[in-house]
Order: structure tokens, then sequence, then C-alpha cells
């Protein structure tokens, strides 16, 4: 196990966790990389392999103790307001400090114990069943995650892969992470305190940064996993699309963005404040941050602009933009690029943020998408002319924020469901997802579990164990084993001498115990029928 990060070190910071000795490389950025070799990662992946079966014969119930543990250690670090871990993060990200304490804060203080049972229980039904244990002969419903997933980060968004990381050991799968190299620093931290927690996540997670370039390793994990979850561009998706096996379960998270719908009526300061704090949250950098907001009308998109610059300007006390040379020189070829496309343009690069007002005759915000503070006003006639200005952006879209009348919500989010858009809700909770949210379309425990049914078993003991519940003709013994197969009975027949018909051949019909009492009652039944059809029989007879 490489040695645990302490944010007061003045030693660079090792930046993995493994569960077998690493050499390192140093970086520019202060802290060490492991210098990792094929042999190096084969050993990992057996000895997480290895782990894996701790981990799957450790109860759900104890899973989550554990992990409500390590959250609440991480949340209280997160929470506090000298925050090593949130100043060190907010520095590597050049993102605002209040902006990564509210995101992780979220995050963790979500992963308590009983919300994590009760997500099992809604997604699974009994999460019991994600637990070994003997089988029994009744029947039972078995699920179960794989042995190894890989999950592959990416550096533009704080937090990503903490969530899939624990859906990944609630379905008992041991965890290879890949975060990127340009930012390992909260997935690392991550895994070690976890790791730190108890020997079960000691054996079963490992978190190993590697360069871009070392496309070698990440075929080789590829190869050797179960599941793969793979944030990134279309350049990382493609890779890892081509290098991973069938029998592997691949779940891609590719780019994507969020939309908002604002009726006019519902244009108010407080609207704008909402999604100006969605959007300065992370800027562009992740999949649920607000791209373009459609607006009822070119009256309601002119209000709504002014109040959103108004909104901007007051965020950027506390959520201020790190004005770099890079940053500003992005902002302002936006801004020329808009403005050359026909809208008009609102702030500028000394300002770090723009809003971009369209009208209808010039819709091209599609082609100036961007990762800087930026949002795109589109007035609409309707909302639900939306639907169809959207139709070639289908499985692009990862939310909607929505802001108008109840009923309007509900008629709007049925329509933007059929665009593939996976989350729906309040304009200003965009960041801020439940533990329950399907993302793109399937939730990643749903991906990972895969079921087996055990039907009844017949288990047959050492001395035979099966019991006599008919002894008869052999067409007439035939006759009740196939109704009692026709109820999920198995039985058996087997052949003996008749000792009161002097050794005629006799038809035994044999059941497992604990078909028995059921076996019992059907034979019963069956031999009431027989006899009340054989007595109605010799009555016509004798008539």
């Amino acid at each position: 196990m490489s040695r645990k990060i302490s944010l007061t070190d003045k030693e660079p910071f090792v930046c993995w966790c493994s569960p077998i000795p690493l050499k390192h490389v140093p970086n520019d950025r202060g802290f060490l990389l492991p210098q990792l070799t094929p042999n190096d990662l084969q050993e990992v992946i057996r000895r997480l392999r290895q782990g894996s079966r701790l981990l799957q014969a450790t109860p759900v119930a104890t899973i989550l103790q554990l992990i409500d543990q390590w959250a609440r250690h991480l949340e209280r670090s997160v929470s506090a307001l000298d925050s090593p871990l949130v100043r060190q993060l907010a520095v590597r990200m050049s993102l605002p400090e209040i902006a990564v304490r509210q995101i992780l804060h979220h995050q963790f203080r979500s992963l308590t114990a009983d919300a994590l049972w009760q997500l099992l229980e809604e997604i699974i039904g009994d999460p019991s069943v994600l637990d070994e244990g003997p089988i029994g002969t009744q029947q039972r419903i078995r699920a179960k995650g794989p042995d190894l997933t890989l999950l592959i980060l990416p550096s533009n968004v704080p937090g990503v892969g903490i969530w899939d990381l624990v859906f990944c050991l609630l379905c008992k799968s041991a965890v290879l992470l890949k975060p990127s190299v340009r930012e390992p620093f909260l997935i690392v931290i991550a895994a070690q305190s976890l790791c730190a927690t108890d020997p079960v996540f000691a054996t079963s997670v490992a978190a190993l940064p590697w360069s871009a370039d070392g496309e070698e390793l990440t075929a080789l994990a590829l190869r050797n996993v179960d599941a793969v979850v793979a944030y990134g561009n279309e350049l990382t998706q493609d890779f890892v699309q081509k290098n991973t096996p069938p029998s592997v379960h691949l779940i891609k998270r590719g780019p994507k963005f969020s939309i908002a719908l604002i009726g006019k009526s519902a244009v108010s300061p407080i609207t704008a404040s909402l999604l100006a704090r969605d959007l300065v949250l992370l800027d562009q950098r992740g999949c649920l941050s607000p791209a373009v907001c459609f607006i009822e009308g070119a009256d309601g998109a002119e209000r709504l602009s002014l109040l959103l610059t108004d909104a901007l300007r007051s965020f950027n006390n506390d959520y201020p933009v790190a004005l770099t040379v890079s940053y500003r020189s992005a902002v302002g070829q936006l801004r020329l690029s808009a403005l050359a496309a026909g809208a008009r343009v609102l702030g500028s690069p000394a300002d770090g943020w723009l809003v971009i007002v369209w009208n209808e005759t010039t819709p091209f915000w599609s082609d100036l998408l961007t990762t800087v503070r930026a949002l795109h006003i589109v007035p609409v006639q309707r909302l639900e002319d939306v639907i169809e200005l959207l139709k070639g952006f289908k499985g692009k879209i990862q939310a909607a924020a929505l802001a108008t009348e109840f009923e309007h919500a509900q008629r709007l989010a049925i329509a933007l469901a059929h665009l593939g858009i996976s989350r729906i809700c309040s304009v200003g909770n965009l960041q801020f997802p439940p533990l329950t949210w399907e993302q793109d379309g399937r939730h990643l425990i749903r991906e990972l579990v895969g079921w087996c049914q055990v039907e009844p078993l017949a288990i047959t003991k050492a001395d035979g164990g099966w019991v006599e519940v008919f002894r008869g003709p052999d067409q007439q013994t035939h006759l009740i084993r196939s109704l009692l197969e026709s109820q999920g009975i198995p039985s058996t027949i087997t052949y003996t001498s008749s000792q009161a018909s002097y050794g005629e051949v006799e038809a035994v019909l044999l059941v497992p115990p604990f078909a028995t009492g059921e076996a019992w009652s059907l034979v019963q039944e069956e031999f009431a029928e027989m006899t009340g059809r054989q007595e109605e029989m010799g009555k016509a007879e004798a008539t």
C-alpha cells in the first residue's frame, strides 16, 4: 500500500493507492506518479481479484456501514472552512473553493448507510440477494456484480467517480480506478482513506494514474477486467470501445451538456439567480452544466439576459473565475465568434463570463459550446418548439432544468424524456443530482448487477433422502408424477416387487424432503378425484 497522503507534508504527494509497492516519477504539479509497468499492472489486477473474494463474502450491511464511516470522515474534511483538501483541489483545478466545497459536501453527505440501503431496495428489491450464503432448497434470486471493474475518470470535474466507486462496492465488485494524471488528487485521497477504513477495501480498491499516452497499459487493463465505466471525450471513448473485448461489459460516459427551459411567466430575479448558480459552480466543465437556456418570447429573452448579467456579477464575488491568459483568450474568442454569427453578447474577457443572446433567425449556439463561464439564451415562441429543435441532439443532452407552471413542466418532461434526457429537475438543482439518478438512462448498479434465479433444488442425501408419496400401477404413478411436475415439484420413480401381489412390479413415486407436504396434498386431491370418477363410472355401468 502506498503512503497515505498528508496534506501538511512538505514532501511531494504520493499520488496512487496500490496493493503492491511501486516506483515513482516526479511530476511538475507537485506530486509523484507511479512508474507503472505492464507487469506491475498485471500484479495489481491479480491482487484485486483475490481481494474481490473477501469483498463478496462480506455482508452488504457491513459494507454499507464501512462506507458510511468513510464518507462521514471525508464530509467533515471538506466541510471545514479551512479544509486543506478543498483548498488544494480548488488550486489544482482552478475552481472557487466554495464551489468545490459545495459539490464534495453534497457527494459525501449523500453517502449514508440508510440512504444506500434505500437505494439498493429501490433498484434490486431485497439487498440481501447480494450476499453469499446457503441457498437451501427454496427458490431464490441471486444478484452478483462483476469481480473487477475499471473506472476511467476525467480531470475536469471534482468528485466524478466517488459515487461510481461506492456503487461498484455495493455490487461487491473490486475496483481499479484510473484517474487522469492531470488531476489524480481527490480520487487517490478518497481511495487511500477508504483502504484505511477496513482491510476489505484495502484488498479490493486501487487507484493508479497513468498518462494518456500509456495506451499499452490502458489496453492491458481493458482486457483483464469484467466491466469498464469510461468517462472522457470522443477520442477516449473510441479507444476504449476499440480495445475492450466483447466479453467485458462496457459502460460509456461520453461528453454531454445540459439545458434549461424557462417560461415567460417564470422570468424573475430569483430564477436568474438560480440559473446563474447552476452555471458558476462548474462553469461549462461538466455534463450537468447548463450550456443553453430556451426562453419563451424575444421579450422574455431580453429580460432574462439582463437579470442573468446582474446575477453573474453578484456571483463573481463568491465564485471568482481564475482569469488566466488562456482563459481570457478563450472568452474573447467565443465573444468574437458569437458576434460574427449575429448574436448579442453581454460580458467580456475582463468579466470572465458571457451571456450570448440569439434571435430566432440565428440559432447557431450549438456551434459555439465551450468550457468557459458562458450561457446561450435562445428565444422560442413556445417551449414545446424546443423538442423539434433538439431532435438532432438526441443522446447528447444529460439533463434539463425547468422553470414554468407545474402542469406545463409535466408535459415538457414527458417530451424531453424521448430525447434521451436522463434527468429533469428545477432550475438551481442541476449540479446536485440524487443518488437514485439513472445516469444516461440507467443507474450504474442496474448496469453492473447480474441476476440468477435459483429454483427449488432436489438435493439427495447420502442415504437417498427422498420420500415416498405414492405406490401403485405404473400408468397411474406416471399420471401423478406429471401432476406434481406441472406444479414445479421434482420427482422420480423407482420400481419394486409387491409382496401383496405375489412379485408383481409396483411403481414408487419419490419426492425430495422439502416438497413432501405439497406433494402429499396434491396426491390426496388426485386420489379423491380419481375415486369420484370411478364411482360415477360404476353407477353409470350399473344403470
